[in-house]
């Protein structure tokens, strides 16, 4: 087989490829991030032997000469039809395979090994742990460059090591993608909720005091007409009523306005026009963001509707959108243990000689959205499930501290989340599991 490495980036990439002896056909070939550099590629593949398309006897070709003697009227169709057999003989083809390693290293690549498995080439990713190892063995000079990393993936593929087969594009790498999209648009708003508060802290200290959600509907009303103490200790107690009943359903009322006023006139806050300006932007930013999190949550709750993982206790729509979008689908693992590793909860081990580690710290080897998605799923599920709130009290009596069992009960879950896509069943908590 012909192995083809290829460092991908943004605008260009680089190609190496090793024969089938081992010997360098090529390396260090760049070529562009667009249809004119694939076409350059597969000609440069063409040239060095790589590719090749058999050629056509006549066939349906209107520039081909006509061959000596009575003109024939058999078009490839026909041959197809009448000889089976040469079917394969028509179809352009590889006269040896082709495998091409890259780097898993997100959605730079993406294009190119569309275009590369559509000319029937194999694809393989690698984790860029493990090719940097390699690299590094290569050579004692330390060089790294595009050229080099290309190499040292061919080389990688021609030794035989592992590489996992690129998989067809699916729904889950969609579904991949927006859930990460609402991973930071959470992010941001939470930044900007701490940015908000630091701000409330010097305009309205006592403000927290008044609300338990700060950034409820009825609390943002009034911070974006009066952000700050001394604005609102100016206004009426009617005025701020009317703000609250229409923000809150009524659900506040004229108490509330009067505590508002009062806290307000009392405030030890400063008064800053540039200050305030910053929370109203800082408000405006959060209000937009909880409607983009709402907007999100509805596609994902009809992404995951009837999906078997949300029968288990302590996950919602959107911890099982995200688990299951990050695993790529289930099928991919053949045991429990292959999830937990693949989220990078396993525990990492360090043995030297006599020398052997007492505390194991979890690997953090595999996808920290997915480690994300089971730590607040099972997090929840030691709390509302009774198999897994014992699980967890028996972990903190043998003297675990509350983030190592909930750790143990983030494997358990998973070995949960495995067996309902095995067994095509959903999740029946049983309080006697252990």
């Amino acid at each position: 087989m012909y192995c083809v490495g290829i460092d991908v980036a943004k605008y260009k990439h680089s190609a190496a490829v090793i024969g089938e002896r081992g010997e360098r056909l090529l390396v260090g070939f760049d070529f562009m991030n667009d249809a004119e550099g694939f076409a350059a590629f597969l000609k440069q593949l063409e040239t060095i032997g790589v590719l090749q398309r058999q050629a056509h006897e006549g066939g349906d070709n209107p520039t081909a000469p006509e061959p000596d003697g009575p003109k024939s009227h058999l078009r490839e169709s026909d041959l197809r039809e009448s000889h089976p057999e040469l079917s394969n003989a028509l179809e352009p083809h590889h006269e040896h395979p082709v495998g091409v390693c890259l780097e898993a290293t997100g959605h730079y690549g993406r294009n190119l090994v569309e275009f590369l498995k559509a000319h029937g080439m194999e694809v393989y990713e690698v984790n860029p742990l493990l090719t940097s190892n390699w690299r590094k063995a290569m050579n004692i000079r330390n060089v790294k460059n595009d050229r080099v990393d290309a190499e040292a993936l061919a080389l990688w593929l021609y030794a035989g090591n592992p590489a996992r087969h690129y998989h067809e594009k699916s729904r889950m790498d969609d579904l991949r993608s927006l859930t990460r999209f609402r991973f930071y648009v959470s992010r941001v708003s939470g930044d900007c909720k701490r940015k908000a508060v630091s701000l409330l802290d010097m305009l309205f200290p006592e403000y927290h005091r008044l609300f338990a959600d700060c950034f409820c509907k009825a609390s943002i009303a009034v911070l974006k007409k009066w952000p700050g103490a001394r604005a609102l200790s100016g206004a009426s107690a009617s005025s701020i009523e009317e703000e609250l009943r229409a923000a809150s359903r009524n659900s506040f009322g004229y108490a509330k306005a009067q505590d508002l006023q009062r806290a307000a006139r009392s405030s030890i806050g400063q008064s800053s026009e540039y200050l305030e300006f910053q929370l109203r932007q800082q408000l405006a930013f959060i209000e937009f963001a909880q409607e983009q999190l709402a907007a999100i949550d509805r596609v994902l709750a009809r992404a995951v509707e009837g999906e078997l993982i949300m029968s288990i206790t302590g996950i919602g729509v959107v911890c099982a959108a995200g688990i299951l979008s990050e695993l790529g689908g289930i099928s991919r693992f053949s045991r429990a243990a292959q999830i937990v590793a693949f989220a990078g909860c396993d525990p990492s081990v360090y043995e030297s000689g006599e020398f052997e580690g007492t505390r194991a710290h979890l690997s953090k080897r595999g996808s920290r959205y997915l480690r994300w998605y089971l730590w607040v799923a099972a997090d929840r599920a030691r709390r509302y499930d009774p198999a897994l709130h014992a699980y967890y009290e028996k972990k903190r009596a043998e003297g675990k501290c509350h983030k190592v069992a909930v750790s143990a009960v983030v494997r358990k879950l998973c070995a949960i989340v495995f067996a309902v896509y095995r067994d095509g069943k959903p999740y029946a908590c049983r309080a006697d599991s252990q």
